[in-house]
């Protein structure tokens, strides 16, 4: 189960907001008064350009960090849930400012949920009250407003989808690239003004502001339009296939609060994911999942996580144990789950 995971998250009562508003007024402001400071003094536009670029970039990479290590707040570890996937994953870099994660959204079961294909995920779940999903008896408390959240001042979308359904994401490397591209330009600038200052060092600075300037393209280019690794379900579970509205998935990540939007609770980064069953065109959780299991009522939801989560952990031990690597015990899933028998080697 090699997911990717690039982000971490603070506790409550560590988190520090350091995002957008810290990049847009004291980045924002910094950067202006550079420009302003060396332009006049040293009587070139182009110079103050040159060193606002640099304070642009270190608020750039500023806010780049907290994206990644600063801006999910973790409420209480990793959790193993039980649903049905309300869409295909979605992946929108441009519109996410270079995030590369596939995002689903899941109605946990045994919550109201229509999975007919025409409805939007909205309309699948509008029509019920939102105390409906959090006072869902088995799964409730993973949509619902937490109260270290609350405690923080911090808000959430109340009135949207995201409240109702679990937003639940497999990481991409998006962000990450982008600080790594902002970490060495901003290394390419600063050498640049170190070459400028040393007699007979234009020449070196010029093609350092042009190296700088090509790789900005470049990684803008390819960030925005053809991410080198993005999210994917193939990551957590190479025979998963193409995940569609309908799926009843079981999925394990880690637990956590989105700072960055309005705000909702997330499974981020998604750490396993399972297809266990397939609801179409129906409002009504299935009665037979397999194995004796079903999510028609709470007592057999309660089973089924049971039993399903049981088995994922399992799975991971067994992989952090090394048996995968075995020969005589390879497995893409772990017997509990497949049934798989051991096959001899000779």
């Amino acid at each position: 189960m090699a997911y990717k995971e690039y982000t971490s998250c603070d506790p409550p009562d560590k988190y520090l907001d350091a995002g957008f508003t810290y990049t847009v007024v004291i980045g924002g402001i910094t950067t202006l008064v550079t420009f302003i400071f060396y332009a006049v003094t040293s009587g070139s536009i182009v110079v103050g350009l040159e060193y606002a670029a640099v304070v642009a970039l270190i608020a750039l990479i500023s806010l780049l960090h907290w994206w990644l290590n600063g801006r999910l707040i973790c409420l209480g570890g990793e959790r193993c849930v039980i649903g049905v996937n309300m869409g295909s994953p979605s992946i929108q870099p441009r519109k996410k400012g270079g995030d590369d994660d596939a995002s689903i959204n899941v109605v946990l079961a045994p919550s109201p949920v229509d999975t007919n294909p025409a409805k939007k995920l909205e309309d699948a779940v509008g029509a019920n009250p939102q105390e409906d999903y959090w006072n869902n008896p088995v799964q409730g408390a993973i949509v619902a407003p937490n109260d270290a959240v609350l405690t923080l001042g911090r808000g959430y979308a109340f009135g949207r989808h995201y409240l109702k359904a679990i937003h639940s994401e497999f990481e991409g490397s998006g962000i990450h690239d982008l600080l790594q591209w902002a970490i060495i330009v901003l290394g390419l600038l600063i050498l640049a003004l170190i070459a400028e200052a040393i007699p007979g060092g234009a020449l070196i600075a010029l093609i350092l502001k042009i190296l700088a300037g090509l790789i900005t393209l470049i990684a803008t280019a390819v960030g925005l339009f053809h991410p080198l690794d993005p999210g994917d379900p193939l990551d957590v579970n190479p025979n998963i296939g193409e995940l569609v509205r309908g799926d009843v998935l079981v999925i394990k990540g880690r637990w956590v609060y989105d700072s960055l939007h309005e705000g909702w609770n997330e499974i981020h980064a998604i750490h396993a994911c399972q297809r266990i069953g397939l609801m179409q065109n129906t409002t009504s959780w299935p009665a037979d999942i397999g194995g004796g299991l079903g999510l028609d009522t709470v007592d057999r939801v309660k089973e089924a996580l049971g039993v399903w989560c049981d088995a994922i952990s399992k799975a991971e031990e067994a992989e952090d144990g090394g048996s995968r690597d075995d020969p005589a015990q390879n497995w893409i899933l772990h017997p509990m789950v497949d049934g798989c028998t051991r096959t001899i080697i000779t």
